[in-house]
C-alpha cells in the first residue's frame, strides 16, 4: 500500500472514530442534560420554533423520568397544547383506583396528523399505554410546515411517507439540518445549549 493510499484509510479511520465518540457521547450527554434543560429552560415568551423545541424536551423529559406503561398521552396541535388540563384528568381519574394512569399533555405547536409518524419514539415508547389524539381541521394539511418540521424529524419515517413531490420542495439543507437534529442531542436543543 502507498503512503498516500495509506493517509487516506488513515483519515477516514479517523473521520469514523470521531463521529462514533460522538454518537456514543450524544446519549450520555442527553441523559446528563435533559433534567437540568427541562428544569431551567429559558425565555418564558419564545419565538415559535422555540416553542415547538421546547415542547419537544418537555416530552423527552417526561418520558425519560416515567414508570413503564403509566402515561396516557394527550396529543395534538396547540389546540391541545392549551384546552388539556392535565390536572383536572387526574382529578376525574382518581375516583377509578384501577386506573394506574398519568395523563400527559403532549400539545405541540403546529402538529400535523402526518407528524405522528415523525413522533412514533416518542409516543410508541414503552412507558406509553394510551395515545388520545385530538385533531381539528388544522391537523390534515399535505403539506410539511417548514418552520418546525425539521425538529420533529424521523428520517425513516420520512422517506416512508415523502413522495416526489415533497422530495422536490423540501430544500436539501434542511432534511440535512433535520437528520442532525434527530442524531445529535446538542444540536436538536441548540436553542438551550447556545
Amino acid at each position: 500500500m502507498n503512503s498516500n493510499q495509506m493517509n487516506k484509510n488513515l483519515k477516514w479511520f479517523f473521520l469514523s472514530f470521531v463521529l462514533a465518540i460522538f454518537l456514543l457521547s450524544n446519549w450520555v450527554i442527553g441523559s446528563l442534560c435533559l433534567p437540568f434543560l427541562y428544569k431551567y429552560r429559558p425565555d418564558p415568551h419564545p419565538t415559535f420554533e422555540q416553542a415547538a423545541e421546547r415542547q419537544l424536551l418537555s416530552m423527552d423529559a417526561i418520558i425519560k423520568r416515567s414508570a413503564p406503561a403509566s402515561l396516557s398521552v394527550f396529543v395534538g396541535s396547540s389546540a391541545a397544547l392549551n384546552a388539556i388540563d392535565e390536572d383536572a384528568i387526574r382529578g376525574v381519574w382518581k375516583g377509578y383506583r384501577d386506573l394506574p394512569l398519568v395523563p400527559v399533555n403532549f400539545g405541540t405547536t403546529g402538529l400535523l396528523a402526518y407528524e405522528l409518524l415523525m413522533l412514533r419514539d416518542k409516543l410508541l415508547s414503552p412507558k406509553v399505554k394510551v395515545v388520545v389524539y385530538l385533531y381539528n381541521s388544522f391537523s390534515f394539511s399535505d403539506n410539511l410546515y417548514s418552520s418546525v418540521y425539521t425538529m420533529r424529524w424521523n428520517t425513516a419515517e420520512f422517506v416512508r411517507m415523502a413522495d416526489r413531490r415533497i422530495l422536490r420542495s423540501t430544500p436539501n439543507s434542511a432534511i440535512a439540518e433535520a437528520i442532525m437534529r434527530e442524531l445529535f442531542f446538542v444540536y436538536r436543543y441548540k436553542t438551550f445549549l447556545s
